[in-house]
């Protein structure tokens, strides 16, 4: 064939793939437009009837926020003297990044601006004062908008420093000069802000929704009623975020940091164990095979790696990283290989719990107590004491030793713990693993002393636990079980003094609520920089909004609690 005819070919080919792909961006452009007008057009619609909508400025601001899912949001926003025509600047500033940057809108935010107050320097450093992440409200620094950042905005791109209560001028212009925001960097900060919350709706593949707007639950989904499907439905899905975390030699991402999409080396065997122990607990209302493949993934991996023989009789789990023997590690270990072998019908670490059983008896003091920590190869004594939390573990671990084996000796070694823990008031250590214990104790042995050490666990912390301003989700844990406690006490005809168990099923309503300000929800994970990688997980704030495989953990475990206990909690409503 002649070469000329041949370049011919060619240059009509290329031709072809370049006017293709050109067509094809153009489409994709232009379903981005359409899907952000439709998108818009609904939230617009319910903001309009938004009873709370109190506006108080001349004019209206406006902040449009756009995510593919899988890329961090793009944030716009636009002023005017209608709110048609403030949503129509910042969707007009949007359909530009959607033709530069190709965006697919999945997730669609519309914040407006509802209350805003002039701050000096001093009064946003007072303003500033407490715990890291925890300003929940936007910033503009000038009066008509042109600089003005969402909450999120703030805290996901570390734009306050908590330190030194100020705002980093350099981690600002960083953000203000990315694709994301796409606006001109200052040289300086101004004497003075405007703080603003906003009312806010989302739009995400199937829906539109109302966000919070009190301080608490601001800026995420308004549950209305954390019925039994929407507890599983929180379960199921942080379950899939712990799927992911498993290699293929069973190991956990142990922390992820959402800031920077990294990863960090530190492990916790004791933590990895009480993961898979949440794992099974999802895996039994949702039979799902992908989840049970991990689950025996990572409990192999606890068996290869960690498991080590003292002698024919006696197991210890061993923290690889520094050779140390944890009690608690032993102790939750037996919860999750019981567990295991229950929810698999298998007999298969029966010997290997026994074990770890006797193990935990070996690190029990002639009084009850226990030794903390010894060390490995030798087995010698390290740490007398490191926290309380082993104390329970161990104790919770022996009674489920003892409910499957019926070996005595397993019952005796816990009603001595108990009865340390009774004789030196453990009540005070507000601690859900030892909840966990005497509710596994008194199923065997009612005693009056057992029951009260439950029983004040909750009536001594209830306030405490209310009225935290933190998302510690081991506090549903002790609420519920000790909602069971109350109920087994109660059955027995044992009270105590002050103990109202209609505040214990209002806090357990509350925390139930308030835990969720915990969660990666899409309205929040949309501002960093792998949505889809943290969606429908927990995180910590106050730590740079880690995930940590025990704050899943600790999270499913209060949330299958709850949704075990549904009908026991709404009885105690009615009543």
């Amino acid at each position: 064939m002649d070469k000329k005819i041949v370049l011919i070919i060619i240059l009509i080919i290329c031709t072809v793939i370049v006017l293709s792909y050109i067509g094809y961006m153009i489409f994709l452009n232009g379903n981005g437009v359409i899907k952000l007008n439709k998108k818009v057009s609904k939230l617009q619609e319910s903001l309009l009837n938004d009873k709370d909508l109190n506006f108080a400025r001349e004019e209206y601001v406006v902040f449009l926020s756009v995510s593919d899912s899988k890329e961090k949001a793009y944030v716009t926003n636009g002023i005017g003297n209608t709110l048609k025509e403030a949503i129509d600047n910042a969707k007009s500033k949007m359909k530009v990044n959607i033709s530069l940057y190709k965006i697919n809108p999945e997730w669609v935010r519309i914040d407006v601006v509802n209350k805003e107050e002039v701050l000096k320097t001093n009064d946003l450093k007072e303003d500033l004062f407490g715990s890291e992440n925890e300003y929940r409200k936007g910033l503009s620094l000038d009066k008509n908008y042109d600089v003005a950042l969402l909450e999120n905005e703030l805290n996901v791109n570390k734009i306050i420093d908590y330190k030194n209560r100020e705002i980093n001028l350099e981690n600002l212009n960083k953000y203000l000069n990315s694709e994301n925001k796409n606006l001109k960097g200052i040289d300086n900060l101004p004497d003075e802000f405007i703080s603003f919350s906003c009312i806010s709706y989302m739009y995400d593949e199937k829906e539109v929704y109302r966000l919070g707007i009190e301080s608490e639950n601001y800026g995420r989904k308004e549950e209305k009623d954390l019925r039994e499907v929407r507890l599983i439905e929180i379960m199921e899905n942080a379950s899939e975020y712990l799927i992911d975390c498993v290699d293929e030699n069973g190991k956990f991402i142990y922390r992820y940091n959402p800031l920077d999409d990294n990863t960090t080396n530190t492990y916790n065997i004791l933590r990895h164990e009480g993961t898979v122990w949440s794992m099974l607990e999802v895996y039994k209302i949702t039979k799902n095979k992908e989840l049970k493949e991990n689950i025996e993934l990572a409990t192999k991996f606890v068996v290869n790696k960690s498991v080590k023989d003292k002698d024919e009789n006696t197991s210890y789990i061993i923290e690889n990283k520094n050779n140390e023997i944890k009690l608690g590690a032993n102790g939750i270990g037996i919860l999750m290989f019981i567990e295991y072998m229950e929810t698999f019908n298998t007999d298969e670490y029966k010997e290997l719990v026994l074990k770890l059983g006797n193990g935990i008896l070996d690190m029990q003091n002639e009084d009850g107590s226990y030794y903390h920590v010894y060390m490995y190869p030798d087995f010698k004594k390290y740490e007398e004491y490191r926290t309380v939390y082993y104390d329970g573990e161990a104790t919770f671990a022996l009674a489920k030793l003892y409910e499957y084996t019926k070996d005595e000796k397993y019952l005796k070694a816990a009603e001595k713990a108990l009865d340390y823990f009774y004789e030196n008031n453990y009540e005070k250590h507000k601690d859900h693993w030892i909840e966990y214990a005497v509710n596994e104790v008194t199923k065997y042995n009612p005693k009056k002393e057992y029951f009260e050490l439950g029983l004040k666990n909750v009536r001594d912390n209830l306030s405490t636990i209310v009225n935290t301003n933190y998302c510690n989700p081991i506090n549903l844990e002790l609420l519920t079980v000790g909602l069971e406690i109350y109920d087994r006490a109660s059955k027995n005809n044992i009270f105590i003094d002050d103990f109202d168990v209609e505040d214990l099923i209002s806090a357990i309503y509350y925390r139930a609520d308030y835990q969720l300000n915990g969660l990666f929800y899409k309205e929040i994970a949309m501002y960093f920089k792998n949505p889809s990688r943290i969606v429908n997980s927990f995180f910590t704030r106050d730590d740079d909004f880690r995930v940590r495989i025990d704050d899943v953990q600790h999270n499913i475990n209060g949330y299958y609690n709850m949704f075990k206990n549904y009908k026991l909690i709404e009885e105690y409503s009615k009543k």
